[in-house]
């Protein structure tokens, strides 16, 4: 999400930063083995898409981050409708 974000405000300067974040990464990688792989014929293990990086990592889906950042801003929007409607209460604290 926050990559959307970046993105929006500077295209350019996020796919400069991504593309060289990735062909740092991607340069230490070791290369794969050579195979035939699933091209021709189909294999019985591998044809998910996933490789279960989040699982292995013990990470939570964008999904469950977005909707604890959502909860977070609104709980925070609460708390300063409460704030600004305390202070229209009582004009007269010097707060």
């Amino acid at each position: 999400r926050l990559g959307q974000a970046a993105y929006a405000v500077a295209p350019a300067l996020t796919e400069h930063s991504v593309g060289a974040v990735f062909r740092w990464l991607l340069g230490g990688a070791k290369p794969a083995p050579t195979t035939d792989g699933s091209l021709l014929v189909p294999i019985p293990e591998g044809v998910d898409t996933s490789g279960h990086w989040l699982a292995r990592k013990k990470l939570p889906s964008a999904h469950v981050i977005s909707g604890g950042l959502a909860a977070m801003a609104l709980a925070g929007l609460a708390g300063l409708t409460v704030r600004q409607l305390a202070k229209r209460a009582s004009p007269h604290d010097p707060r």
